[in-house]
């Protein structure tokens, strides 16, 4: 599935020491995967995306962990 602003909007919410890093992503520049189960409660399958960075061949670059939590309910 590819994600467009009307899919899954920019925020313009900032917070304190909050930091916005640049990033160049392209098509290549990483590998999602999506509706991994994680848990099933009482009669609900909860599922997460994954999205992973293309590592290099060498595997020399180092990535941040970034989590993202949707607070909806």
């Amino acid at each position: 599935m590819k994600y467009t602003e009307d899919i899954f909007p920019r925020s313009t919410i900032q917070r304190n020491g909050m930091k916005t890093l640049q990033a160049h992503i392209d098509e290549n520049s990483c590998m999602t995967i999506c509706d991994v189960v994680y848990r099933e409660v009482e009669n609900y399958t909860l599922h997460l995306h994954i999205i992973l960075p293309t590592q290099d061949k060498d595997k020399t670059r180092k990535f941040p962990t970034i989590v993202f939590v949707q607070g909806s309910a």
